[in-house]
C-alpha cells in the first residue's frame, strides 16, 4: 500500500465508522455493515501478506550482508555484533526495515478499523434495542 492509497483509505474509514444520526440511518448501515466488515477484512489479508513478503525480503538481504561482511568484505570484522552494526548501517537493509515499518502502521490502521466496525454492529444493535424499548 502507497502512502496515497492509505491516506484515501483513511478518509474512508473516517465516514464509514461514523454512527448515524437517524433511526433510518442506523438501520441502513446494520445492513451494509457486512460489506464494511468483508472489506477491510480483504485489506487485511491483503496488507499482512506485503507485510510478511517484506519481512522475509529483509530476513534474505540479511542473510546476504552477513555472507558479505563475514567472508568478502575487505576489512575482515571481529564479531557478530561488528557484522549486525555494518548490516544495520547499509542504506539498503535499512530502506527495508523502514518499508516494513511503514506497512506495519499501515495494517495496523487496517486492523483498528476493523474492530471498530465489528464493535460498531454491538453499538448500532444496543442503539435499536434502546429505541424499541423507548418506542414501546
Amino acid at each position: 500500500m502507497t502512502i496515497q492509497e492509505f491516506k484515501e483509505l483513511e478518509k474512508s474509514a473516517e465516514e464509514e465508522i461514523k454512527m448515524p444520526d437517524t433511526l433510518r440511518e442506523v438501520i441502513e448501515k446494520n445492513n451494509y455493515l457486512p460489506t464494511l466488515i468483508n472489506k477491510y477484512q480483504k485489506l487485511y489479508a491483503n496488507q499482512t501478506y506485503i507485510v510478511k513478503s517484506l519481512e522475509i525480503d529483509a530476513a534474505v538481504k540479511y542473510g546476504e550482508l552477513v555472507k558479505y561482511y563475514k567472508f568478502q568484505d575487505s576489512y575482515s570484522w571481529g564479531n557478530a555484533k561488528e557484522i549486525d552494526s555494518q548490516i544495520n548501517s547499509n542504506a539498503e537493509y535499512t530502506k527495508l526495515l523502514r518499508n516494513i515499518n511503514e506497512q506495519k502502521y499501515f495494517l495496523n490502521f487496517i486492523t483498528e478499523t476493523l474492530n471498530n466496525l465489528k464493535n460498531l454492529g454491538f453499538v448500532i444493535k444496543n442503539y435499536i434495542d434502546y429505541k424499541k424499548i423507548v418506542n414501546g
